[in-house]
């Protein structure tokens, strides 16, 4: 033992060997299996399960042929054009028929679900993400909507580069700003609808970008926190507005000038973000009133808003009003953000699967997955359902194991 060390004899072989970094903490490990199951599932629906064919997905499938040849005058603007678009470049590459549009809204949801992983990751939690990873992987409605030619798993994917986006953390804040509002504006051509989570999503931004100043400074006040944190805040909530301009000014010159704008006011409507005292539904007050006690239990309101039976009245009123729906869109925000925000809610509920009294989701999940070895789900008449469109898009659920599951 050298001179001056008082340890014990012995103490060196007491010490415990060094234990590698990924034994100490397997919450990494976790992560990786989860991700690589997530890889290996999608991988394993895309070839077990068929596609279920729309009204709407028939429209998508013959928009994405008009790139390249008849846009914009051949284009239905009733359609935001980034989807047709993408179909278009899977159909170039892979050929136009079902296994193609499989493909695209599978990786979709892959990357989107990969992207929620990430951002619970980066907020600390590995074992937490590895168990996104794996849920939603799984989770049944997220596995139909890849399967239906629809925006659905295209605008999942768009929603949780948002959230990832939010949770990101960048040397500039700026950068952070740029991110949301980005993915805000490529989510608004993708799908209109979208551009709602513009001002949920600056909200978000500037709560945590207070937080963080007034973190960050020493006895900060709160006229220079706003200050700094106002025009992140503007450019998020009004950027994607304004990148949408051109578009809409498109729609506008079109035969479907109003449908962004009915859009609009359809879910003002459907989820009830307008009080029944609002003037602009003030005509048929009691009708709304009652659409409302109709799709309500226990005083909360069902996570699909009102069927679609009652809620046609209100919406039939003010839709003469559509070609002002921006304004009112914006003014609906600010007057009643908590019924905004609880619209928000309930509609993320609905989107995930939440069981609803009057939605179309159970019924595509029943037949995607439900009956997934019974043949393709071509689910209507003309004009799509022609011998061509048929023999392309047809795709038989395969005997497999995982169909059987």
């Amino acid at each position: 033992m050298p001179a001056g060390d008082h340890r014990p004899i012995g103490a060196d072989c007491a010490r415990p060997p060094a234990r590698p970094p990924f034994l100490t903490n397997p919450a990494p490990r976790y992560y990786r299996l989860a991700l690589f199951f997530a890889v290996a599932f999608t991988v394993a629906h895309v070839i077990a399960l068929p596609v279920g064919m729309t009204y709407d997905g028939g429209q998508y499938v013959t928009l994405a042929m008009v790139f390249g040849r008849q846009f914009p005058a051949g284009w239905n603007f009733a359609r935001n054009p980034l989807y047709p678009l993408a179909l278009r470049v899977f159909f170039w590459g892979l050929g136009r028929h079902a296994a193609a549009a499989v493909l695209l809204n599978s990786l979709f949801g892959f990357v989107g679900v990969w992207s929620l992983g990430a951002a619970l990751r980066r907020l600390g939690s590995a074992r937490l993400a590895a168990a996104c990873l794996v849920v939603l992987t799984v989770y049944p409605t997220l596995i139909t909507y890849e399967h239906m030619v629809l925006t659905e798993a295209g605008s999942f994917f768009f929603l949780a580069l948002l959230a990832n986006a939010l949770t990101w953390q960048p040397a500039r804040s700026g950068w952070k700003t740029g991110a949301i509002t980005m993915v805000a504006i490529a989510g608004f051509y993708f799908r209109a609808t979208l551009l709602a989570m513009a001002p949920l999503a600056a909200i978000l931004l500037g709560l945590e970008l207070i937080s963080r100043h007034r973190r960050s400074t020493p006895a900060p006040r709160w006229r220079a926190t706003l200050r700094v944190v106002a025009p992140h805040v503007a450019i998020a909530a009004l950027a994607p507005t304004v990148a949408a301009i051109p578009w809409n000014m498109a729609v506008a010159r079109s035969p479907h000038h109003n449908y962004n704008g009915q859009n609009l006011l359809y879910g003002l409507v459907k989820q009830a973000v307008l009080p029944p005292s609002d003037p602009l539904v003030s005509g048929v007050k009691d009708t709304y009133k009652a659409a409302i006690a109709d799709a309500s239990a226990g005083g909360h309101l069902d996570v699909g808003g009102l069927r679609r039976a009652t809620h046609l009245p209100v919406f039939t009123a003010i839709e003469p009003r559509s070609d002002e729906a921006s304004a009112i869109f914006r003014k609906s925000v600010r007057r009643y953000p908590g019924r905004y925000l609880a619209g928000v809610g309930r509609g993320l509920l609905l989107y995930a699967g939440v069981h609803s009294i009057d939605s179309e989701t159970e019924t595509y999940v029943h037949g995607v997955i439900g009956e997934a070895r019974t043949g393709s789900k071509l689910w209507f008449g003309e004009p799509w359902n022609t011998p061509e469109f048929v023999a392309a898009f047809s795709q038989p659920g395969r005997n497999t194991a995982l169909a059987k599951l």
